[in-house]
């Protein structure tokens, strides 16, 4: 199990990105309502151009415009409201790990409704977030509690509970830290153990579904546990990621996003010195810009990075 980490075992490159992801996050009110303003301004000149425009291609591109900014307006009165949103809980798990004292702030922010606004939707869309939310220190919130219930009144006679992101390896997941025992991880677990395979459409979904199996039981569910992860690994690429879906014309499509599960839950089940490991990692610390991010997926990259910690050789 990956425990917390002491900051001074860590890779420069890590702690790189721990304070890119502090600074993203750091809640500033003057600079987010600054934002705001420009961005309404921004909207309100599209509208105009549209207005004027007569050319179909160039209104159809206006509107793709128009409603980028409709979305950021929303997202940044929803932080200006709750200061800190659901969907941070995967990076708030990363500063978590290195003591950050913005966790607290977060866990603070869950107690105003508007946190929770649309957890419906994440619950669907993405159910693993809740896992991290459960390890922040969440899982006794009413809001946390009335969701997880939420999902688990969609598994069906079989077992399986769907979501657009980690389809059931995600509410597999959080069923293992939140109902261990149950019948209704029973069946979730004997219905992933039965189609893996096929719930696995990437590679992220995959991982998820053998972490699921290791924290459930590693020794229990050994042999699961190994198959499935010498099929993850076939699928890594030469230069050492996992592309966007497994066994498809996008396998060739590189993904951080399905490279930093890949190698968490690799690196799991198989120790820090597994090639397939080692060479996502390398590929890995390859696309980290200089201000310590990754292209929209920092805090999942730190993941991979987090998983092998006191072992990072990329400096």
């Amino acid at each position: 199990m990956i425990m917390d980490v002491d900051v001074t075992t860590c890779s420069k490159r890590f702690l790189k990105g721990v304070k890119w992801l502090e600074n993203s996050l750091k809640f500033d009110e003057i600079r987010l309502k600054n934002e705001l303003e420009e961005t309404r301004k921004k909207l309100e000149e599209i509208k105009r151009i549209k207005e004027n425009e007569s050319n179909k291609w160039s209104i159809i591109n206006l509107a793709a415009q128009e409603t980028t900014l409709e979305f950021k307006i929303q997202y940044l009165e929803k932080r200006l409201k709750s200061r800190y949103l659901c969907t941070d809980a995967e990076a708030m798990y990363i500063l978590k790990k290195v003591n950050s004292k913005m966790v607290n702030e977060f866990v603070s922010a869950a107690s105003n409704p508007a946190f929770w606004e649309d957890a419906s939707d994440y619950i669907l869309d993405d159910p693993h977030m809740f896992w991290f939310l459960k390890k922040i220190g969440l899982g006794g919130n009413p809001h946390f509690i009335a969701e997880v219930d939420n999902m688990i009144r969609q598994q069906t006679i079989e077992g399986h509970i769907f979501s657009n992101e980690f389809n059931h390896s995600g509410p597999l997941r959080v069923l293992v830290e939140t109902k261990p025992d149950s019948e209704i991880l029973f069946n979730a677990v004997s219905f992933w153990l039965k189609n893996w395979k096929w719930l696995s459409y990437d590679a992220k979904t995959l991982a998820v579904g053998i972490l699921a199996l290791t924290e459930l039981g590693f020794e229990t569910y050994l042999k699961e546990i190994r198959e499935e992860t010498e099929y993850l690994k076939k699928f890594q690429n030469e230069d050492g990621y996992w592309g966007r879906f497994l066994n498809s014309s996008f396998s060739k499509k590189e993904s951080i996003e399905n490279t930093s599960y890949a190698v968490w839950a690799i690196s799991r089940v198989n120790g820090v010195k597994d090639p397939a490991a080692q060479k996502g990692l390398k590929w890995l610390a390859e696309k980290q810009k200089e201000d310590g991010s990754w292209d929209g997926y920092t805090a999942t990259a730190l993941l991979a990075l987090l998983a092998r910690a006191k072992d990072l050789k990329f400096q």
